[in-house]
């Protein structure tokens, strides 16, 4: 099989000079983010955005578990950027709707107990 080989020009002096490109077959594939990763980012955002709780909960455990085979090096690197923002996001959802949900308890308790 014959690879038909791309050139660049390059000037050195005024003078054109072809250069080869390297060969597609040569490079390496790119790193791509695991589908759990991915799954904990989109869970996050959802979160975040419209779902609260039932999507914070588990992006902070599919997260945990992503970001702790990222650790170990059984899951790619390339992932783990997302994998911190969706669980993240998870955390600070989770997080502000126990507040919410305390400050609203606590408020239905206080004007039970004042209009007795």
């Amino acid at each position: 099989m014959k690879i038909k080989k791309d050139y660049i020009m390059q000037y050195e002096n005024n003078i054109p000079k072809a250069i080869p490109v390297q060969d597609c077959i040569n490079t390496p594939p790119k790193e791509t983010a695991s589908s759990r990763a991915t799954l904990t980012f989109i869970l996050g955002i959802l979160a975040f955005t419209c779902f609260g709780i039932l999507t914070g909960i588990p992006a902070i455990i599919l997260g945990a578990k992503e970001l702790k085979e990222i650790k170990n090096g059984t899951s790619s690197k390339a992932g783990e950027t997302i994998t911190k923002v969706g669980f993240t996001f998870g955390i600070i959802v989770t997080a502000l709707t126990a507040l919410i949900l305390l400050a609203v308890f606590t408020f239905a308790l206080i004007a039970g107990m004042v209009s007795q």
